[in-house]
């Protein structure tokens, strides 16, 4: 699903490069990928048999920069660690492609 998300803001970015995302596809593209990240760290835990507080799925998803990392380091020992750093990589290169194009 991480994949689908990232082409498909890769075509409406490559479609109008200069005039940038509208404030209601950057909204909906923030939003995608919040759902993607907590849908996969709650699938993850459920996969592992990992233990999760009660409304985690929600905690997740509105605080995943901190979450994620957290998750990772407590279910892998820091061996996913790579992962966390691409996420965190894509939402650097972002907001770069954003100041550059503005």
């Amino acid at each position: 699903m991480l994949w689908l998300y990232v082409m498909a803001l890769g075509i409406v970015a490559g479609i109008a490069p200069d005039a940038g995302l509208s404030s209601k596809v950057d909204y909906l593209s923030r939003t995608a990928f919040s759902f993607i990240v907590a849908s996969w760290l709650v699938a993850d835990a459920r996969k592992r048999r990992e233990p999760l507080c009660y409304d985690y799925d929600s905690f997740a998803f509105f605080a995943w920069p901190v979450v994620l990392p957290v998750y990772l380091f407590r279910t892998r020992a820091g061996a996913r660690f790579l992962h966390c750093s691409v996420l965190r990589a894509s939402g650097w290169l972002r907001c770069l492609r954003r100041w550059w194009y503005s």
